[in-house]
């Protein structure tokens, strides 16, 4: 039972360099030798063949919350349940297609998993955090200083404290999840008018870390940003689910079952509170 973080799909190989010298069997130096170099090989071939009993599962993590993901992983592989699989988590866009077992998606299926045979497991709500440019001067703010911003009271930083340059509010799509999970919680986001509107988590983060975004306001999934960026803030709560979707052919089997029942465990609730996830209720 292991996991493995792929951060990058480009394939690897191992190479084995050097050259084994030719010797006469009752050459007892070169033999020696030769003998020690067969042993090592021997074992690496065993420890090889021994991780490659294990079955491989692959978790597509590319779309955001891999860190959630993978401490959930982590996590899991320490059960007795899995015993005898490697969970591969790829946090990276794949340069080609691959095979997996499950797709992390940062919202409920609903009424659509019976459409296209897919269902899911709810592993937690993921924090959705207010980010800003590195130029702001703004790192506090209250709920009545982001209603403000986003009702456009307010069109300079130096109004909240910050720097002498105008504000710039980056969002997202309007049916977008994080976006619609905000607006649900804090109504006066329904009527902003954004500057920049922003159509991934990932297009958002480099926005914000980048010149265009120094002095722009934004939110996102809490982990999918650098904590410079993080704004800390008083009155703001919202999360958005986290699930694994998988074929709902598998439902049945044992590993399905047990991640299952690992997500709904006390462990599992304690392990998100401790990393300051919010555990799905």
């Amino acid at each position: 039972m292991s996991i493995r973080i792929i951060r990058s799909c480009r394939s690897s190989h191992i190479e084995f360099g050097g050259q084994v010298p030719m010797t006469k069997l009752g050459d007892t130096r070169h033999g020696g030798m030769f003998f020690m170099f067969l042993l090592r090989i021997l074992v690496l071939m065993w420890l090889t063949t021994a991780a490659l009993a294990d079955e491989v599962i692959t978790i597509d993590a590319s779309s955001g919350s891999s860190r959630l993901v993978t401490l959930f992983f982590e996590h899991f592989a320490k059960q007795d349940q899995a015993e005898g699989y490697q969970f591969n988590v790829i946090v990276a866009l794949p340069e080609q297609s691959q095979e997996t077992m499950f797709t992390v998606r940062h919202h409920s299926l609903g009424g659509a998993g019976s459409k296209v045979e897919k269902t899911e497991i709810l592993l937690a709500k993921a924090p959705i955090a207010i980010v800003v440019g590195g130029k702001t001067g703004v790192k506090k703010l209250s709920i009545g200083d982001l209603a403000r911003l986003y009702r456009r009271k307010v069109n300079n930083w130096s109004q909240l404290g910050g720097a002498n340059h105008a504000i710039v509010l980056a969002g997202r799509q309007d049916d977008e999840q994080i976006y619609s999970e905000i607006k649900r919680h804090h109504s006066f986001m329904s009527d902003a008018n954004f500057d920049k509107v922003l159509v991934s988590g990932q297009a958002m983060r480099e926005f914000i870390e980048s010149e265009d975004g120094n002095y722009a306001v934004g939110f996102g999934s809490r982990e999918d940003f650098s904590p410079k960026h993080l704004v800390e803030m008083y009155g703001f709560t919202a999360g958005v689910d986290v699930g694994l979707v998988y074929d709902k052919k598998h439902a049945d089997t044992a590993l399905i079952k047990a991640i299952s029942r690992y997500a709904k465990s006390a462990e599992w609730r304690q392990t998100l509170m401790a990393h300051k996830f919010y555990p799905v209720l």
